[in-house]
């Protein structure tokens, strides 16, 4: 079941756009090289690497050698960005820096929604349930989470013991914000209800046990709804960016807004924070999905044209003053993208 579309652009939907294929997934893990020393260094012109699609009828294999992308600050760590790009058909691969796939096993079902966690990856499917993601040596293994259904999406803590879900109705449905509480290792959970609030965006876990979500507030305002997993208590905020992104530790976040970025530490999300080089040239088009890497040192994010069709990746790092070092392009007929930073 796919998630309902919000009620406005301002509170985009972690799901599915409406007239976007119903299924179809090419996810793709682009293996970047990129520093989180050398604040120093001037920034190097970014480098490019052009994701090719893989065609629907090529069998996916269980492993592939990572080709790495030239580092752009002489470092020699390697960082792994999952991208899933709807285009029509359902493979899994590892691009190098020429764009040529080795495939990979993709999970049970279309990828909605995917995010970092502490120990890999976990992924909302289009059928509503949850996966996990473990990328090892070139290959990647998917087991199935907790049982779920009609999941629209979702947020792992940073001790990795828990999972926040949000159901595809409780997302811009006009219903109270029900946010599900579940163990990892399966077993029961419990229910975070906020009567006052609606929600609006999928939840962000911060290290300090309190998750983060866009929501609709009272006279239709929009505000940032906060809740402490250990008290059950939800507050909220008022909120002018169109979404948050958290890293999976927890301690830092990106605030979205159309076409700007601000990084800013979990303990203080009203901060001024930082800005991210985001590109302002006529047709680069407006932020849509942003992912920072697992401690919050390099950061990727869509952009997307006013039709809400991606144009290209972009990655900045915190080593180069958050300005861009690496360009993704998209494939042609490209619908949708999701990405997030394996650990």
């Amino acid at each position: 079941m796919n998630a309902n579309p919000p009620k406005r652009r301002a509170g985009r939907s972690p799901g599915r756009r409406p007239g976007a294929p119903a299924a179809g997934v090419l996810l793709v893990v682009v293996a970047m090289l990129v520093s989180a020393a050398c604040s120093t260094a001037p920034s190097p012109p970014p480098t490019t690497t052009a994701v090719a699609s893989q065609p629907a009828s090529a069998p996916p294999s269980a492993s592939a050698s990572a080709s790495a992308s030239a580092d752009p600050t002489g470092s020699s760590s390697a960082v792994g960005l999952v991208v899933v790009v709807d285009d029509g058909s359902q493979s899994l691969g590892l691009a190098g820096a020429d764009g040529a796939l080795g495939s990979l096993s993709a999970p049970r079902h279309p990828i909605r929604q995917i995010r970092a966690a502490t120990a890999g990856l976990v992924a909302a499917l289009d059928d509503g349930t949850l996966a996990f993601g473990r990328l090892r040596a070139g290959s990647i293994a998917w087991m199935d989470g907790p049982p779920t259904a009609n999941l629209a999406a979702l947020a792992a803590d940073p001790g990795g013991r828990f999972l926040a879900l949000l159901d595809t109705d409780r997302l811009g449905q006009g219903l109270p914000l029900a946010l599900e509480i579940v163990p990892v290792a399966g077993g029961d959970g419990r229910t975070i209800t906020a009567k006052e609030l609606e929600a609006n965006g999928a939840p962000a876990w911060l290290a300090d046990g309190r998750i983060a979500l866009r929501a609709i507030g009272r006279g239709g305002r929009d505000v940032l709804a906060i809740v402490d997993s250990a008290t059950d208590r939800t507050t909220s905020v008022p909120f002018d960016a169109i979404d948050l992104f958290a890293s999976a530790d927890g301690r830092t976040v990106a605030l979205a807004y159309e076409r700007a970025i601000r990084i800013v530490p979990a303990a203080d999300l009203s901060g001024d924070g930082v800005a991210v080089a985001v590109p302002t040239d006529p047709g680069a088009g407006r932020v849509a999905e942003v992912a920072l890497d697992p401690t919050g040192g390099r950061i990727a994010f869509v952009l997307e044209d006013d039709d809400q069709t991606p144009i290209s990746i972009r990655i900045a790092t915190a080593a180069a003053g958050w300005r861009e070092t690496a360009h993704i392009d998209v494939p042609v007929g490209t619908t949708r993208i999701r990405i997030a930073w394996a650990g």
